[in-house]
């Protein structure tokens, strides 16, 4: 199998949360703040968020805020995932519904999404509402794509537990909303609004959904230490799939994703027969189409780094493999 190997996330990650630290101390420093860690350390995605948002904040030149959040990242560091979660394996489930819209966790990732993020031509539609479905049913349906997922290819089910520890599902609104997504600044929790694309079969669905924003998250992490991409964000270019250009760095997130999505869904129909080989042969043949896409317009237009060039040639390679 390719590069992403769990010593290659791990190593990443503690690399990672070292440099959020270190900077966490350095704005306590600057606020005049204490830094008292009285617990274990446990980095999760409310400690990056808080962090995140305390820098919004300095560079606003709020001092409240950003004394508020950098409070919040400090208590969220001391908070143990395990304590809470049954299955520490596997990534801990939220429904945000009318119940609990206001609640701090979805108004703190409202506080993210909110904002477009780094691309320059985002609209910033990144809204969501209460989920309004049967959550129990819901809640069933990940269940069995973690299951399937772990019986066809256990390396992409490591890939996805080793990198996803939350997954958040929402609603829509009246100017419609995020689908699914994931970003830097909440590494590690991902945000679904089911039934809002175009489905083969709904686990079906949520096992790309995993595979595609496990396969952001990874990048994510490349990234933080070598940006992958010398192409600057302000220039734009024709992307599969979308009425939009986008920058190149989406269109090579894009890349790796489907060719994780391709190498999954190639040993998926290998390992099942009738409806569910239909269903598994539909995901497979709509990635491949997009990764194509996506992989001539990276070899025309991309000027990648070293360590970018790798990754893109490890998976074409990987792809070439899965479906010769």
């Amino acid at each position: 199998m390719i590069h992403a190997n769990s010593f290659n996330i791990e190593n990443n990650k503690k690399r990672f949360d070292e440099k959020i630290l270190s900077s966490l101390k350095y704005i306590s420093e600057s606020l005049k703040t204490p830094f008292r860690i009285d617990a274990e350390i446990h980095f999760n995605w409310q400690v990056y968020a808080n962090y995140f948002l305390c820098l919004d904040a300095i560079k606003e030149n709020n001092e409240d805020n950003a004394r508020k959040y950098h409070c919040f990242a400090l208590n969220a560091l001391t908070f143990d995932r395990a304590q809470k979660n049954d299955n520490i394996h596997h990534p801990e489930i939220t429904f945000i519904t009318s119940n609990n819209i206001n609640s701090s966790l979805s108004l703190t990732l409202k506080d993210i999404y909110d904002k477009p993020d780094n691309d320059v031509n985002d609209d910033g539609v990144y809204a969501f509402g209460p989920f309004t479905g049967d959550t129990g049913c819901e809640l069933l349906r990940i269940q069995q794509a973690i299951e399937i997922l772990h019986s066809t290819s256990p390396y992409y089910y490591s890939f996805v537990i080793s990198l996803i520890k939350h997954i958040v599902l929402v609603g829509q609104t009246a100017r419609g909303g995020i689908k699914s997504g994931s970003t830097l600044k909440t590494l590690g929790c991902i945000i679904i609004s089911p039934n809002t694309k175009e489905e083969f079969c709904p686990t079906g669905q949520y096992i790309e959904d995993l595979i595609h924003e496990a396969s952001h998250n990874y990048l994510f992490l490349e990234q933080a230490i070598d940006p992958l991409v010398n192409n600057p964000v302000v220039n734009l270019y024709e992307a599969p799939f979308r009425k939009d250009k986008r920058p190149m760095s989406g269109i090579y997130h894009a890349n790796y994703v489907l060719g994780n999505i391709v190498s999954y869904f190639s040993q998926a129909v290998k390992a099942t027969s009738n409806d569910k080989k239909t269903c598994n042969t539909q995901f497979l043949n709509r990635a491949l189409n997009r990764y194509k896409e996506t992989s001539s317009i990276i070899e025309l237009h991309g000027d990648l780094t070293v360590r970018g060039r790798d990754i893109f040639d490890e998976m074409k390679t990987q792809v070439t493999k899965c479906i010769n």
